[in-house]
């Protein structure tokens, strides 16, 4: 069984042995599968609170995959082996409830939920009260170390945060200075290129190619600056309400979609936002243009979904999704597997959400390509 420093710690720590293993797989083997409907009762709960079920706007089909994935980590949690390997699926989990946004308090919540499930499941199992003291002690260590599994995420997840931070400071202090001293000798070389493409008209076709490459990577360099200008400037937000449907509809009408199939699905009556304008037709506006260029001739949808006075949108399309080798970084600047991209529209998007309270995140969504959801502000 090979091991982990920080989990070997932690069960030294609450006195998890090999009394407790066994006991945990005695439970499972007496208790019968009664994990759908721990999972069933275990969600019927988190979607009473709000701020939990607004982390949860995909629907049945998420609904029952968190369902089923909860079963597989009930099962793993008194199955065992309880070794490194056990540590790592267990902190991805962690990880994951911080990637959806789920708040941390009810970590604490939902461990207490299922620890009264296992308690009564124990309790069942076996008429012996030694027996049963002895599986209600290993639940309740198992459940201790889930707890501290699941912290040590969260403390990872600040950690990140506490430097991402400083690196946003470090930009925003450099950004416009350097973005200003590239902008105007990018422009010359442009400028420079194209009178030389005009004088040269007759020149051999490698000139006119070389010319052509200095004006497009000028070109992109000057967009980089613009952007650059753009993600550092500190505009507060001009909230008022507005309806996103007819926000959506000119972004849509603005958008040069080709021959891809772009179908709006929205509520009625069309939900009224807290939101900047400006700032939502830049950042649909990206998020569209990004979908749209992932699949020619392919398919994009935008749902816009109303949940317990929350809104969200969320942009799918049926490319072929996003690299991983530019997932982990997919929202910092320059990041970008798309030939001639800035790579700075998706950080100012995100930018310009939560400069409005809300957030922009990738997310499982109902095409097998991209998905990006905006939770947006308040609603009326």
């Amino acid at each position: 069984m090979s091991s982990h420093p920080l989990f070997d710690e932690l069960k030294l720590y609450v006195r998890f042995d090999s009394d407790d293993e066994a006991a945990l797989q005695e439970l499972r083997r007496s208790f019968g599968d009664e994990t759908p409907d721990i999972a069933t009762e275990f969600y019927s709960r988190i979607l009473e609170h709000a701020d939990a079920a607004a982390v949860l706007t995909g629907g049945e089909p998420q609904l029952d995959r968190l369902k089923q994935s909860l079963q597989d980590w009930l099962t793993d949690c008194l199955s065992g082996p309880w070794d490194a390997d056990y540590f790592e699926r267990h902190a991805r989990i962690g990880r994951r409830h911080v990637e959806v946004g789920l708040p941390q308090h009810f970590m604490f919540v939902a461990m207490a939920l299922v620890r009264h499930q296992l308690a009564d499941a124990a309790r069942r199992s076996v008429a012996s009260q030694a027996q049963q003291q002895a599986r209600l002690t290993a639940v309740n260590k198992l459940l201790d170390l889930e707890l501290a599994i699941m912290l040590h995420t969260y403390r990872e997840d600040y950690t990140t945060q506490v430097k991402e931070h400083e690196r946003r400071t470090l930009i925003t202090q450099l950004l416009p200075a350097v973005a200003r001293e590239l902008h105007n000798p990018l422009t010359v070389v442009d400028s420079s290129a194209y009178l030389l493409q005009e004088r040269l008209a007759d020149a051999p076709a490698s000139t006119k190619e070389h010319l052509a490459k200095i004006r497009a990577h000028a070109q992109r360099a000057s967009r980089i600056a613009e952007g650059m200008l753009e993600l550092a400037r500190e505009r507060l937000p001009m909230l008022r309400p507005h309806g996103l449907y007819g926000i959506l509809e000119g972004v849509i009408r603005d958008t040069d979609t080709a021959d891809v199939d772009v179908e709006l699905r929205c509520p009625t009556p069309h939900p009224t936002v807290d939101i900047d304008p400006q700032y939502a037709e830049q950042i649909l506006g990206h998020l569209l243009r990004n979908a749209v260029q992932a699949t020619p001739g392919g398919r994009v949808v935008i749902d816009v979904v109303m949940k317990d006075s929350l809104a969200s949108v969320t942009v799918s399309d049926d490319g072929p999704g996003v690299s991983e080798v530019i997932l982990s970084r997919l929202f910092a600047p320059l990041a970008t597997d798309k030939s001639g991209g800035a790579g700075l529209g998706l950080a100012l998007s995100r930018a310009l959400a939560q400069a409005q309270g809300g957030s922009l995140d990738h997310v499982d969504g109902t095409l097998p390509g991209a998905s990006f959801r905006w939770h947006v502000g308040p609603t009326r």
